[in-house]
């Protein structure tokens, strides 16, 4: 994601009408406390990164009980009663029970490739994304080939930033995945 602007409303909309209306947008929209925000389009490196990412992690989690999604699933937040959906670059389930058909409401690993809005991804998206009890790991990359970046967020270590790959490999604990941090920009 490139950035978004909100979309202007006398007054909040409700979760449902946000719901029905993505059914039908061409657009996507993130949603957050009754206010709908059109997402922008992403650049081919952004495109590039997620896709080989999660063409990979679809490989290494087929047959197992979590499922890989891009760019299209949205994920459903409730941090201090204000309810919110976002669209993840790429997102990972595993809860036989996450039955919504248009969002995953229990996501064990989240991903998000760095948009030109860096601080939405660093900062409000990973304190926000804690709120979600099953969600495990959170997972910043850079889309740029010449500063390469995969930093993982872990639930078990209070969300501190210890894990930053700049070379070599990265491992994804939740879903026993090792991967290259080059093989991302290729």
């Amino acid at each position: 994601m490139n950035g978004s602007s909100a979309m202007h409303y006398p007054d909040p909309i409700s979760i449902e009408e946000y719901l029905d209306g993505e059914k039908v947008s061409e657009v996507r929209h993130e949603y957050v406390a009754g206010q709908v925000y059109a997402m922008a389009g992403a650049s081919k490196n952004h495109e590039r990164v997620s896709l080989n990412l999660a063409a990979d992690l679809l490989r290494h989690t087929r047959g197992g009980p979590c499922e890989v999604y891009k760019s299209d699933m949205k994920v459903f937040v409730n941090i201090l009663n204000n309810e919110a959906f976002y669209y993840p670059d790429i997102v990972v389930g595993c809860d036989p029970n996450d039955n919504a058909t248009h969002y995953l409401n229990n996501p064990k690993l989240i991903i998000e490739v760095l948009s030109a809005d860096e601080k939405r991804d660093r900062i409000e998206k990973l304190l926000i994304y804690q709120a979600i009890e099953s969600l495990e790991e959170y997972v910043i990359i850079s889309q740029n080939p010449k500063r390469p970046e995969v930093s993982i967020f872990r639930r078990a270590e209070g969300w501190t930033p210890g894990h930053k790959n700049t070379e070599g490999e990265f491992t994804l604990t939740t879903i026993n995945y090792t991967g290259k941090v080059s093989d991302l920009y290729l």
